[in-house]
């Protein structure tokens, strides 16, 4: 019972965090979204097998035109889930990437 509520909690956690790097990566500032980068970068160390903050990590390195970076973290975020929602947008970005 315990392991549940620490899963639960895991992932408000890692909600409320993502959710606060997509505002920063929302603002379109450069300043900003270099600080989405570090806030996604944390939430992946606390939390690597999140494949929404690797997602959103790999958008944000696409709007820094880094798609080295990007590409490396939308990879892994298709890894964590390859048949669902997250991975499916993750390797739509990357397909979107190669046609550039």
């Amino acid at each position: 019972m315990a392991f549940c509520n620490l899963t639960s909690v895991k992932k408000r956690i890692s909600g409320i965090l993502n959710k606060k790097g997509n505002l920063l990566l929302q603002s379109g500032h450069t300043p900003e979204v270099q600080a989405s980068v570090q806030v996604f970068s944390m939430i992946a160390q606390l939390f690597p097998n999140s494949e929404i903050t690797y997602k959103n990590l790999g958008e944000a390195y696409t709007v820094l035109k880094d798609t080295h970076k990007a590409k490396e973290v939308l990879q892994k975020a298709i890894s964590l889930d390859t048949h669902g929602k997250i991975g499916k947008a993750a390797r739509a970005m990357v397909l979107e990437m190669d046609k550039l």
